[in-house]
């Protein structure tokens, strides 16, 4: 009987701290199951205080551990800021990936973390133990080659991913991503035979031959590529990724015949789609010319397209802006009406419409569109600033002046357009993209009231609108180069501070040293005397001009005038004649070249 009730009282001594014990466990759990239900309904911050308990309740838990540790490196709301956080974070899941290699997923999950946080040796030894404990599952295996190749070793990388090919077999993926590791080691001709080794695994498939013949090209070795894709050709002569790799083989050689034969043949292809073929066909398009024989090219490239898919929205679109580029307007609007029936509520197709019927001259149409578009596609700010631009064209301050003012507050309801800006106070939620919009509709604004002055001088008053849109713009943006050069230009033009001009104007190359930054600098300087300076920056805005394909009038009188005020009279006028071939009707431009010498007026 004593020596049982000793038994007992032992038993009663210890069953408290072991009741004690599985109580914390049962509690932790509980929170724990909490915590994973939270993250799989997408509720992130209750997920996170559930796992937080669970893990100070009990963090010997390695389930608890390592999702808790998971949660805090990738919920941006934990406050980890110090740099070893993440380290402690990623410490939290280590034990459980130790003691269960053979979850793979969860494995994968903590070495991706590892590698993100640069502990690569982790990282490698983590995808070894998941390789050893699932020797069949070979999926894991190109995971360990990228880890051998991120610490430095090539060797055992390219070794593991020969293992892989001997459990799945060759493939095109596996081939190329072996012959960058041997590139990268500077081994040119270990990479040529990977593609070999895929060929000879099977040659009767032309897209090993069309891997090697890209393998080559690559590498520069022309003659070798075309080989390869001439093999490619012969197996499957049908196949559009073979003739867009021989157009372009082509396109590198020179032999432009070749080339747009090539991209007829894969427009013609039935292994690409749609998507595939217009964006072929827009890389074709931007090496042409603007001569007759290039533009017929691109004709027949898109007959061939619109016989194939006669009603695609998508095609129509690119079809209009191509007219768009020959300068067929009407022609382009006359397409996005066809894709507009097929889509009808398409935002970027209105709005692109409407572009066009500005650039066709009618306005008027524009304006009657834009409130069919609202109905159809709703209102955008880019349908809202086509709608601004027609007015524009038509002389309606009025309703450009309600056009930008929407815009504006949209935005930011307490900003309007009198006046000037005392405060950023209203805009301080605002990201920087929103905080850019606005600032440039009070540039576009300004713009507009500039277009607006020079049709009506008289209105002088409209002076102080004009520098107050473009104070306001960059108040809110003093980087805003568009707003820099063109306040610079209408200060110069309109009797402005020149000082204050030439200043916005330096810092506006800064940012965009385009031939219209360049222009407004030296016509500043020109205004100023110092015609020395402002010739060498005209110069530079000419040859950049010729660069973007934007020749102007304005461009070529104003380097006549500077090239005047130089003493080179001769050149002078050879320059004025250019601008009036642009600008046959500018009578001040006929002056200067009848007379032969330079006119303010």
């Amino acid at each position: 009987m004593l020596a049982g009730s000793v038994v007992a009282l032992a038993a009663f001594a210890v069953s408290p701290r072991s009741s004690l014990s599985d109580m914390r466990a049962r509690k932790a759990r509980h929170y724990y199951l909490q915590g994973l239900k939270a993250s799989a309904e997408n509720r992130g911050p209750e997920a996170y205080e559930f796992l937080a308990k669970a893990y100070a309740i009990d963090p010997s838990n390695m389930d608890v551990a390592y999702d808790f540790g998971l949660l805090r490196l990738n919920l941006p709301f934990d406050s980890i800021y110090a740099d070893s956080e993440p380290l402690r974070a990623l410490g939290m899941m280590s034990d459980y990936v130790k003691a269960h290699p053979e979850d793979a997923v969860k494995a994968q999950f903590y070495a991706y973390n590892a590698i993100v946080l640069d502990t690569i040796p982790e990282a490698l030894a983590t995808y070894k133990a998941v390789c050893e404990a699932l020797p069949d599952d070979a999926d894991n295996l190109p995971m360990l080659a990228d880890a051998y190749m991120r610490s430095g070793d090539a060797h055992n990388a390219l070794a593991t991913l020969s293992r892989y090919e001997l459990i799945e077999g060759y493939s095109p993926e596996v081939t190329l991503r072996k012959a960058a590791y041997h590139i990268s080691e500077g081994d040119t001709i270990g990479a040529i035979e990977e593609a070999n080794s895929l060929i000879a695994a099977n040659p009767r498939l032309a897209q090993y031959h069309l891997l090697k013949g890209q393998l080559m090209s690559y590498l520069n070795k022309n003659d070798s590529a075309y080989m390869s894709y001439l093999d490619a050709e012969k197996l499957d002569p049908a196949d559009g990724s073979t003739q867009y790799a021989l157009a372009n083989y082509f396109k590198t050689v020179g032999d432009s015949t070749a080339y747009a034969s090539r991209i007829y043949r894969a427009l013609l292809a039935e292994s690409f789609g749609l998507d595939s073929k217009l964006s072929i066909l827009s890389d074709y398009l931007g090496t042409l010319s603007r001569d007759a024989a290039s533009l017929q090219r691109g004709d027949t490239l898109f007959r061939v397209l619109g016989e194939q898919y006669p009603h695609e929205a998508p095609l129509l679109d690119f079809s209009a802006r191509w007219e768009a580029y020959k300068g067929n307007f009407g022609e382009a609007v006359e397409s996005m009406r066809y894709a507009l029936d097929l889509d009808p509520s398409n935002k970027d197709y209105w709005s692109t419409m409407l572009a066009y019927l500005v650039a066709a001259d009618r306005e008027q149409e524009a304006m009657e569109q834009y409130s069919h578009a609202v109905e159809q596609a709703g209102e955008t700010p880019e349908l809202t600033l086509m709608y601004a631009s027609a007015a524009q064209q038509l002389d309606s301050i009025a309703v450009v002046k309600s056009a930008f003012s929407k815009l504006i507050a949209d935005f930011v309801p307490e900003f309007g357009l009198d006046g000037r800006l005392q405060s950023k106070a209203p805009a301080k939620n605002l990201d920087y993209y929103n905080i850019f919009a606005v600032s440039s509709y009070y540039e576009g604004y300004g713009d507009a009231l500039a277009e607006h002055y020079k049709r009506h001088p008289e209105k002088k008053e409209l002076e102080d609108s004009i520098c107050d849109a473009y104070e306001n713009s960059l108040f809110l943006f003093p980087d805003n180069a568009l707003s820099l050069n063109n306040y610079a230009f209408f200060l110069c033009e309109h009797g402005g501070d020149l000082e204050k001009a030439r200043e916005m104007s330096r810092k506006s190359i800064s940012y965009n040293e385009s031939s219209t930054n360049l222009d407004t600098y030296a016509w500043i300087l020109f205004r100023m005397g110092d015609y020395k300076e402002a010739r060498a920056y005209q110069g530079a805005a000419i040859e950049k001009a010729i660069e973007e394909g934007t020749e102007s009038e304005e461009l070529y009188s104003h380097y006549g005038d500077i090239l005047f005020m130089n003493g080179e009279p001769d050149l002078a006028v050879e320059y004025w004649e250019k601008a009036l071939e642009l600008s046959p009707d500018d009578a001040l431009l006929k002056k200067k070249v009848d007379h032969r010498t330079f006119f303010y007026n």
